[in-house]
């Protein structure tokens, strides 16, 4: 599975990154800090799963739902435990409050497969 991490907080996707390196199932192809280099991630790259945090700087991650391929699972990453309803909206959704537990990673990744 490609995968794009988005996140504003380089110690996150770095955390993400090194969590992710135990599924050998999962490549992450691109990281984005803004919804801008996400949409650039995705236009250059095909993307099957998506980690995606809610609270980036100045902007909303779930803005970025309705621009990502029909195919892709997005596994939504982040520290407020209350967007978990609006979350859920974008379908095809798995919830992970950071910081992430490698346990629940992996039952995410299942639930991708």
């Amino acid at each position: 599975m490609n995968a794009l991490i988005v996140d504003d907080e380089d110690p996150a996707r770095v955390e993400l990154r090194f969590l992710l390196r135990s599924h050998p199932q999962v490549r992450v192809v691109a990281e984005a800090a803004t919804l801008g280099q996400a949409r650039e991630a995705l236009a250059r790259h095909r993307i099957d799963i998506v980690f995606l945090d809610i609270h980036l700087l100045g902007e909303d991650g779930l803005d970025l739902g309705p621009e990502l391929p029909a195919s892709a699972r997005v596994v939504v990453v982040t520290g407020d435990d209350a967007q978990r309803t609006r979350a859920a909206r974008l379908g095809k959704v798995d919830f992970l409050l950071k910081p992430v537990e490698p346990a629940a990673l992996a039952s995410a990744l299942g639930t991708a497969r």
